[in-house]
């Protein structure tokens, strides 16, 4: 089945850490370390063939609509994502609509192959290393998301995003979160309930700066990224965002206490419950000051 496929491979590389590639950039971790096994049982991911000439052309199609004159595709995903990451980084008329586009064309030239052909498995079963396959189908994921579920967010919230990815803090909590993450994960080895749980701690801790200085809506539009990066294949189906309970800074005090309900809630760790409230401490000094 698709989940002890997966098992598998998360075993083999699970003392490999990730990083996060580019913290103003799309959403996409690299896995150091490319460790394999042979998968068995049966794969339950999307039915149908993929044609190797049909994705190569649909990449084709993608790659000229923007201007990529380098060979990036999966054999290079890494040329790919920095090629995406600086038109991205453009903003929204010059940056993410024309990305959305191409992505939109990408997605329609495949027709009804689109799923088996971006399927993570099917490119290793062709060959393909794990990390190689792990971030070509993580930045098309995060494209999916910011074109079509997150377009909204995207679009109405861009300066407000760019000016907390560009923060000092920001900054700080992705080294802190992703290194917390990486603990967990070196401590139960090869663990789904670990991973997981790892993985929707991350998610909801690299979103706090944005509840702060963006609001509810924002946080979930950054925890929906980082837990698209975890759902390439499905692995971890009970991942969720909600930043309901998530106090917004919007002039009323008792954040602190809040804050701490809400890492309860969640069940974060004292490093992650310590950078929502040193966020929210400089964000409702700010407010004092006004």
């Amino acid at each position: 089945m698709r989940i002890s496929a997966l098992a598998l491979v998360l075993a083999a590389v699970a003392f490999a850490d990730i990083k996060l590639r580019d913290p103003r950039g799309l959403q996409v971790f690299e896995q150091t370390g490319d460790a394999l096994p042979r998968f068995f049982g049966n794969h339950n991911g999307p039915d149908g063939i993929c044609l190797s000439e049909r994705r190569k052309y649909c990449q084709n199609v993608f790659n000229k609509e923007l201007g990529i004159l380098t060979n990036a595709d999966w054999n290079n995903p890494e040329t790919l994502l920095y090629v995406i990451n600086n038109k991205y980084k453009l903003g929204i008329d010059a940056g993410l609509l024309p990305l959305c586009q191409a992505r939109t064309h990408f997605y329609q030239c495949f027709g009804n192959s689109y799923d088996i052909c971006m399927d993570r498995l099917q490119f290793v079963r062709e060959g393909k290393t794990l990390a190689n396959a792990t971030m070509y189908t993580q930045i098309f994921k995060q494209l999916e998301f910011e074109c079509t579920g997150g377009s909204i967010q995207s679009t109405q919230h861009w300066d407000c995003i760019e000016q907390v990815r560009l923060s000092s803090s920001y900054n700080t909590a992705v080294n802190t979160c992703v290194a917390d993450f990486n603990d967990a994960i070196r401590k139960s080895p090869g663990n789904q309930t670990v991973f997981c749980h790892a993985a929707g701690t991350l998610a909801m801790c690299l979103s706090l700066n944005f509840q702060v200085a963006c609001g509810r809506d924002t946080a979930w539009w950054e925890c929906e990224r980082v837990r698209g990066a975890f759902q390439v294949d499905g692995y971890c189906p009970q991942l969720s965002c909600v930043h309901s309970s998530i106090p917004h800074v919007d002039g009323h005090n008792n954040y602190a206490s809040k804050g701490e309900l809400v890492m309860k809630e969640f069940g974060m760790e004292s490093k992650i419950a310590r950078i929502y409230r040193e966020v929210v401490d400089k964000a409702y000094a700010k407010i004092n000051k006004k």
